[in-house]
């Protein structure tokens, strides 16, 4: 057996025949068919599963030195031997499978969002050019082979799930899409764009609900403050009112030592004053007479025109004193002087009053 046709005139190569193969629909059909008019004689050629193989004339037909009574060898079948068929036999070629590609790429294509830009498809290894909803573009025979749709859709989408799972939530999208759907640790679900959420705060919601309690948590703080202030406050003012009421009993105590150290004085003068000399001078006109010179103007202030007494109890002490220490009501020759130092303070109540 040759691999080759011996005669050229007598045997000739075909284009290989791929009418049913859909990548090559241009191709030409030069079998013979049962139904034409072409001559058991002639030579055919023809493709079995895209590979090339070569037919001859018949034993009986060619031409060679051997005697008819030599028996023919057995042929083995393989790639480029020479096969003979009797005459009008027909050997139809292995089509491809009845898969069409084309149209299932495009099927997965639509299935994604997305298009397959190719038009023809010669083998589910050949690759194919694919454009996603989102717009990216590539060349690949993995989407026929193991389905894998856009290597940049996978991308983002991990991306976008590990953004999600950093915060706490998931990103519910399978696939890429212009927006992507998320959910908080609390539930919450929003739609975000696939090309501003990196930029964007994460749950809304949360962010407003974190806001409110952050500023009620303000509010309680600064109430709570006030109230220690308030507080602290009130403390101080406690604290003055004792310290004052100290300082009064204090000072209350010293006039009362003063008040009898000034009575005791003042008695043992008006004793004196009376014991020599006699006149209309009573001992009563004398003892208030010396009750005034004896005490500072402090404490004359103090005991008759102090302001917590009231305007009308100045007044009205002031009246008293007066009839007591005039020199036209005392004959007492002191009493002018008493007098005097009794007006001096007594303006000065006036003087503080009208400001």
């Amino acid at each position: 057996m040759t691999s080759q046709p011996s005669d050229p005139a007598t045997s000739r190569r075909f284009t290989p025949n791929l009418s049913n193969c859909r990548s090559r629909k241009n191709s030409q059909d030069f079998r013979p068919r049962a139904d034409s008019n072409s001559s058991s004689e002639e030579l055919s050629t023809f493709c079995l599963k895209n590979q090339d193989y070569y037919f001859a004339k018949p034993p009986e037909l060619r031409k060679h030195s051997r005697s008819q009574d030599q028996p023919t060898s057995p042929f083995v079948l393989s790639k480029n031997s020479e096969y003979y068929f009797r005459p009008g036999t027909v050997c139809e070629e292995m089509a491809m499978e009845e898969d069409d590609y084309w149209e299932q790429a495009k099927e997965i294509a639509w299935q994604h969002g997305g298009v397959c830009l190719s038009s023809t498809c010669e083998n589910p290894h050949f690759s194919l050019v694919y454009r996603c909803r989102m717009g990216h573009v590539w060349e690949s025979a993995e989407v026929l082979l193991s389905g894998q749709w856009c290597w940049e859709c996978t991308k983002s989408l991990e991306k976008a799930k590990l953004f999600a799972e950093s915060n706490g939530g998931e990103c519910l999208n399978e696939e890429m899409d212009l927006m992507l759907e998320f959910r908080c640790a609390q539930g919450h679900q929003w739609r975000a764009d696939y090309s501003k959420y990196l930029s964007q705060k994460w749950c809304q919601q949360c962010n407003c609900t974190s806001r409110t309690s952050k500023k009620q948590q303000r509010l309680l703080e600064q109430q709570k403050i006030e109230e220690e202030q308030a507080k602290l406050q009130e403390e101080l003012f406690k604290e003055a009112r004792q310290q004052m009421e100290r300082n009064l009993d204090m000072e209350h105590a010293k006039s009362l030592v003063m008040e009898e150290q000034i009575e005791n004085d003042a008695r043992i003068m008006t004793e004196m004053f009376m014991s020599s000399h006699s006149g209309d001078c009573s001992y009563e006109q004398a003892l208030a007479i010396y009750k005034i010179l004896c005490a500072p103007e402090n404490y004359v202030y103090a005991k008759y025109f102090s302001k917590n007494l009231g305007e009308g109890n100045v007044n009205s002490a002031y009246r008293q004193l007066a009839k007591l220490l005039h020199p036209d009501k005392n004959k007492h020759p002191l009493a002018g002087e008493a007098f005097l130092k009794v007006c001096n303070v007594f303006s000065t109540v006036n003087f503080s009053q009208t400001s």
